[in-house]
């Protein structure tokens, strides 16, 4: 018995030691993230640059992000606003669909989603998302209804419009990350 409790001891020790030796490279990216030049940003691939600007964007945001959209994204210039909506928008629907992007804060970013997405040039998402907004007769200016207190709330909302086929649409679509780092790198001063 007690060698069982130590070879347990000795695997979750070793669990540890590799989460440890994880966070601190994630934290050496992010570092590294924060300071690259334009043209170092530009050399990335479409994925990492994305993940760059991702960190820049949050880190220019810090503990804002408890407040209204409106006041923290104004730490944002336009075009990293841009980037913003369109990457809260993808994460959200990515994860949980777009019913979890309307149920969570990120439906504040809603109203501007559109032109977000007609910015970066994304104009299949965005004609996705207006037919969704449009067929359902959904007010982005008035999203409170979709305020859940518990998982019976979220169930419920899930069933409240055809998401499921939404987000079926939304993945046979390219990647939003192709238009976003393209839109980075005609924008990269912005950037940097």
């Amino acid at each position: 018995m007690m060698f069982g409790f130590l070879k347990r001891g000795k695997e979750e020790a070793q669990m540890i030691k590799g989460y440890a030796a994880m966070w601190k490279d994630v934290k050496q990216q992010r570092k590294a993230h924060l300071q690259m030049s334009a043209q170092e940003l530009t050399a990335l691939s479409d994925e990492e640059l994305c993940e760059a600007v991702s960190v820049r964007t949050d880190e220019k945001i810090g503990d804002d992000i408890v407040k209204p959209f409106e006041e923290y994204s104004q730490s944002l210039t336009e075009e990293e606003r841009t980037f913003y909506i369109c990457r809260i928008y993808d994460e959200e629907v990515d994860n949980g669909g777009l019913c979890q992007y309307f149920v969570n804060s990120s439906r504040e970013s809603a109203p501007l989603l559109s032109d977000s997405l007609a910015a970066i040039g994304a104009s299949e998402h965005q004609q996705l998302f207006e037919a969704f907004v449009r067929e359902n007769h959904i007010d982005l200016n008035d999203l409170d209804s979709f305020v859940t207190e518990d998982i019976e709330d979220y169930a419920a909302q899930a069933e409240r419009y055809p998401f499921d086929d939404f987000d079926d649409r939304f993945v046979q679509l390219p990647p939003l990350d192709i238009a976003l780092a393209a839109y980075i790198r005609e924008h990269i001063e912005q950037f940097s």
